[in-house]
């Protein structure tokens, strides 16, 4: 890679991921909308199994997906409300397969349409929900979307690692030591905050690194 390199990218994800993890911390109990921005699957699983490994001895944790012909979240989300005990966390997946099969595609239409109109049926959610998105549909979430994105509580885009586009899973995991930051903190961009990494590369990271 030229400027940006393995560790810088590295580095970052592990940045935003602690962001992302203080944000659910602070958002428990209430409704919280966690846009998490990534382009492979086998990164969306190894952020969620993280997080969800972390936190589940706290809390219940849940997983969703949008249907590809009607990807509409709150019916997504209403699948689990029974379930709910307590409050937990909910990830939501589906998006990357909107908008693919064919030309005449209308999936991601009805997505932004859907997200445009759903703030009064998402209000019975007490619970962070953490929808991901790829980048293609993520960039274009303010424009077709607006009210959607004007209440939305966090963005945070992960950038795609080179083992991971070649599907191998690093052998890393994330510190727990982390800043505790409060909710009004969260929500101001993070600015003065000192996280700490602990972080083992996978052996094909190592080598790219030299």
């Amino acid at each position: 890679m030229n400027e940006i390199t393995v560790n810088d990218i590295l580095t970052s994800n592990i940045d935003i991921y602690d962001r992302l993890f203080v944000s659910i911390q602070a958002g428990l109990g209430k409704l919280q909308i966690l846009i998490a921005v990534c382009d492979t699957d086998i990164q969306r699983e190894q952020i969620t199994s993280s997080y969800e490994r972390e936190l589940s001895l706290d809390l219940d944790t849940y997983r969703v997906n949008l249907d590809r012909l009607e990807p509409n979240l709150p019916y997504a989300l209403a699948t689990i409300l029974p379930l709910q005990k307590n409050h937990g966390i909910v990830t939501v997946f589906g998006a990357e397969n909107l908008g693919l099969s064919s030309q005449n595609d209308e999936s991601l239409n009805k997505f932004f349409s859907c997200l445009q109109w759903t703030r009064e049926a998402l209000r019975q959610f007490k619970s962070p929900i953490i929808l991901y998105l790829p980048s293609r549909i993520a960039n274009e979430l303010a424009r077709r979307s607006p009210d959607f994105w004007s209440w939305r509580n966090g963005v945070f885009k992960f950038q795609s690692e080179p083992s991971l586009i070649v599907n191998e899973l690093p052998n890393f995991r994330f510190s727990k030591k982390r800043l505790i930051i409060t909710p009004a903190e969260c929500g101001s961009g993070y600015t003065n905050t000192s996280i700490e990494h602990d972080f083992v590369l996978s052996q094909t990271d190592r080598e790219n690194l030299g």
